[in-house]
């Protein structure tokens, strides 16, 4: 039989008491409403793997943003990275089942 660990003995991150960087500033506010804006739109268990998929797809967005805002601005944007960005939130959205409909 395995045991469930006590809250007070597990992570400050797994307890969700803490994401692991500051949410005061402007990128880590945002980095939370994502969280909160794709795990309400996650069609699949919230588990712990799963939760982890949403910060870092939350994370993936923002460095997404980052780089079109760079782009716009005329700014040089390596294309290879911009590529495999958006690949990786696609793939993730796709593993949680978030679509257009659902955000």
């Amino acid at each position: 039989m395995i045991e469930t660990t006590a809250p007070n003995n597990r992570s400050k991150l797994t307890n969700q008491t803490s994401l692991g960087f500051d949410k005061r500033t402007k990128i880590g506010r945002r980095v939370r409403d994502l969280i909160e804006t794709f795990s309400v739109a996650a069609h699949v268990e919230l588990t712990e793997v799963a939760r982890a998929r949403v910060k870092m797809l939350a994370m993936l967005t923002c460095r997404l943003d980052a780089l079109m805002i760079d782009m716009a601005e005329g700014r040089a944007v390596n294309d290879v990275d911009l590529a495999a960005l958006n690949n990786s939130v696609s793939k993730i959205m796709l593993e949680l089942r978030i679509t257009e409909s659902s955000r």
